[in-house]
């Protein structure tokens, strides 16, 4: 039943975690697996952001780094309420066959300054992403991708 009222109220039954927390700010997905991707392969990956709170809330800037660009578009507002969606531009690097990247969203919000997406992909390492075969990065050899863990 409080499952039930979390869904009815915020859309989403995991946002009912947070908000029961005083967490008026909730970023859906928090993980983002983007499959398997080749190795320099870029992905844009969609979240929401939705404020619980009675006031807007603004989302002013994010991560920018060489795998990851969290700035399209922002700064944004998100009015009371409401949500938008922010969009994170990714670009799979590394030298092994998974992937993972913590994205920080800054905000004006005072007791939620930063807002977290994890974002994890497979590399396949056998294929680049014009299509050639490549071999692996370490060792010269076929090496099967798996996903990686959160956390």
């Amino acid at each position: 039943m409080i499952v039930g009222a979390g869904y009815a109220l915020l859309g989403k039954p995991l946002g009912l975690i947070g908000y029961l927390r005083g967490e008026r700010l909730i970023v859906a997905p928090a993980l983002a697996n983007l499959g398997t991707c080749a190795l320099g392969e870029s992905r844009e990956v969609e979240v929401d952001v939705q404020n619980t709170g009675s006031v807007p809330v603004r989302i002013v800037g994010g991560t920018s780094t060489c795998t990851c660009v969290a700035t399209k578009g922002l700064p944004i507002v998100v009015p009371a309420n409401s949500s938008r969606r922010v969009l994170v531009e990714v670009h799979v690097r590394g030298r092994h066959s998974h992937f993972s990247q913590i994205v920080t969203l800054f905000t004006d919000l005072e007791s939620q300054g930063q807002l977290s997406i994890s974002v994890v992909a497979a590399i396949d390492l056998g294929t680049d992403p014009d299509g050639s075969t490549t071999k692996s990065i370490d060792t010269g050899k076929s090496v099967s991708p798996r996903l990686a863990s959160a956390g």
